[in-house]
């Protein structure tokens, strides 16, 4: 998400980062589906999907990037890190405690909600 920051704040808004975001929820909720019922040895596509799932984490921190101004870049970076460990963090103890079949399912109905209410 710091790599989307900085190149936010540099290059501005950009067309298509939206529907990006809401494609990383797809691809982490298709990820967690999938380790729970594939082998991942057998299926290399499925082994590259938690790679293209935190390249995706990009296009979340360019719009917080775009958002952001100039001059409080610097005071809001911290923050937005910080922020986003912690949901990180609730979101792998939730994962703990869920049955692993469920995951997926609450991860895509999740990436729904987000896609129709914006």
């Amino acid at each position: 998400m710091l790599v989307g920051l900085g190149m936010g704040a540099f290059a501005g808004e950009v067309n298509g980062v939206e529907p990006m975001i809401i494609g990383s929820v797809f691809v982490v909720a298709i990820t967690a589906l999938s380790l729970n019922r594939f082998s991942v040895s057998k299926h290399r596509v499925l082994s590259l999907l938690p790679a293209i799932a935190a390249m995706m984490l990009i296009f979340h921190g360019w719009a917080h990037g775009a958002e952001a101004s100039g001059q409080s870049l610097l005071a809001f970076a911290p923050g937005m890190l910080v922020g986003a460990g912690f949901l990180s963090s609730v979101g792998f103890m939730l994962g703990r405690v869920m049955v692993p079949g469920w995951q997926g399912v609450f991860l895509g109905a999740s990436g729904l909600v987000l896609a129709v209410t914006g």
